[in-house]
């Protein structure tokens, strides 16, 4: 008898500690994020804002090596599969990524302060881990209301 109640705390206990795990990613996703400069020629940010409706906007600003600063604008629908963000591109003022591309990212951390991430999707010779900062009182839907209306939306 004690076997068999031992049995299922350990499968009550499982139960418990997986689904809240995959819940509670996808709630600290949502909000509004600044990804920082990894080191690229230009000195680039991103604002990323997520809707808890599968929405990723994002404003890039790179500030260029001629002293001019390069916008960037992208609308776009995200889900979470097997620890990894899904992205679909939806709508872009660039030229390199465009409607219905995907974009695979391993999540490596996220917390409800810090979200760390590496592209998978498409693959790359030097992957780098992506940080990320939450912003704690920027409302995402105003990033997204930036980003329809900088793409006519």
């Amino acid at each position: 008898m004690r076997k068999l109640i031992l049995i299922i705390f350990v499968f009550v206990l499982q139960g418990c500690v997986a689904n809240p795990t995959t819940k509670l990613q996808s709630e600290n996703l949502v909000g509004t994020w600044l990804l920082e400069d990894f080191g690229s020629e230009e000195y680039s940010h991103s604002i990323l804002a997520f809707l808890d409706d599968g929405t990723k906007c994002v404003v890039t600003y790179d500030f260029l090596t001629d002293g001019t600063v390069a916008f960037s604008y992208y609308f776009n629908q995200y889900k979470l599969e097997n620890s990894e963000l899904v992205t679909t591109v939806g709508k872009s003022n660039s030229k390199y990524l465009p409607a219905g591309y995907e974009i695979r990212d391993k999540i490596k951390k996220l917390t409800a302060t810090e979200f760390a991430l590496v592209m998978v999707k498409p693959e790359s010779d030097h992957p780098r881990v992506e940080r990320h900062i939450r912003l704690k009182n920027e409302n995402p839907t105003r990033v997204c209301d930036v980003v329809k209306e900088k793409l006519n939306l």
